[in-house]
């Protein structure tokens, strides 16, 4: 951010602060407005933030099964010889007895 930038936004601030904020505070019929649209809308803001946070859940799961620390090397990826070879030790006559 430029110096300039980050001054005259301090000096809103700073502004804002000693004045006190631009628009009044909300008299009582917003309040119960506001309050009888919550009330009336709290199934879909529930429903809608339920969404979010299970998407975000899944998101979250595939990026952990996917480049997660934990994740088990698939066989392929596993050190040692590969499915359907033998180690050099292993096979028709090489008993060590």
């Amino acid at each position: 951010m430029p110096r300039n930038q980050l001054s005259a936004t301090s000096l809103v601030l700073i502004a804002t602060l000693l004045v006190g904020p631009i628009s009044p505070a909300p008299d009582e019929t917003t309040r119960a407005a506001v309050a009888s649209w919550l009330a009336s809308n709290a199934p879909v803001i529930l429903v809608v933030l339920g969404a979010w946070i299970g998407l975000a859940i899944i998101i979250g799961a595939v990026w952990a099964l996917t480049y997660g620390r934990a994740r088990r090397p698939h066989r392929a990826e596993r050190p040692g010889p590969a499915l359907g070879q033998l180690r050099e030790d292993e096979g028709p006559g090489n008993d060590e007895e």
